[in-house]
């Protein structure tokens, strides 16, 4: 997907000044790559809170990886670029291994069951690929999701949060669960006092701290964080979670 496509995806939900960002980023490309947020917002009489607002919106992290978007959109990849190893991929696929057989997740299961709706609020532009897996599965086994994107004010959290119900269950999917940004957001989830399960990396983190139930995807060890990674395990764990779902019901 493009960014032209991006934006008039989600245009019905910017305010005037990101339709005004947003414009003036599919009409200089080229000049995006070099620019700072602080030169754009020059540009676009704008800030740098409606940039990032923006983005997110867009479905990425931040401006950094909205700019990130363009450079691997037309493939000019970084001289010293950093990746991970097919040793990595291994070694995290064994550790991912180890805790789905060592964990159990009937309460969650029960969740699964006993819930009215459920939704998956996503971080970026990978855990909404992530989520969009968690919708394709659901669907399947009868059991619809609806996807949020993690900021607060745009249109479909606000509306999700306004009919949102105590018998509702929430998965929130994140990289590190480190993003600032969801602690207001689970300020405002605090309130409904819906179930809430986060998915993240295989680490000690913000949101894992915050939720009722966690659940963990294996990451890189000794890997930057800006290299080039695999998301793997995060669909591996997906697949675990509604498999082992039809399971726990076909036994009860």
């Amino acid at each position: 997907m493009n960014i032209e496509e991006l934006i008039n995806e989600h245009y019905n939900y910017l305010s005037p000044t990101e339709k005004n960002i947003a414009r003036y980023i599919a009409n200089h490309k080229d000049e995006l790559k070099s620019l700072s947020i602080t030169k754009l917002a020059e540009k676009t009489t704008s800030s740098k809170a409606s940039i990032v607002r923006l983005s997110q919106k867009l479905g990425f992290k931040g401006f950094t990886e909205l700019k990130s978007f363009f450079v691997w959109g037309d493939k000019n990849i970084p001289q010293k670029l950093t990746f991970a190893s097919k040793s990595n991929i291994l070694s995290s696929l064994a550790d991912t291994m180890d805790y789905l057989r060592t964990t159990d997740w009937s309460d969650i299961y029960d969740l699964i069951d006993n819930c009215e709706k459920i939704y998956v609020i996503y971080t970026g532009v990978s855990q909404k690929n992530q989520t969009i897996e968690m919708e394709r599965l659901f669907l399947f086994i009868g059991k619809p999701v609806l996807a949020i994107p993690a900021d607060k004010e745009s249109y479909e959290f606000k509306h999700f949060f306004n009919v949102l119900k105590q018998n509702d269950l929430i998965f929130l999917v994140s990289l590190t669960g480190n993003n600032h940004h969801l602690s207001d957001v689970l300020n405002l989830l605090s309130l409904k006092r819906a179930k809430t399960i986060s998915l993240t990396g295989h680490t000690d983190n913000l949101l894992s701290q915050r939720v009722d139930y966690r659940l963990y995807a294996s990451r890189f060890k000794d890997v930057p964080e800006d290299s080039l990674q695999s998301n793997s395990m995060f669909y591996v764990v997906i697949e675990a979670l509604v498999f082992g779902y039809l399971e726990h019901k076909n036994l009860n």
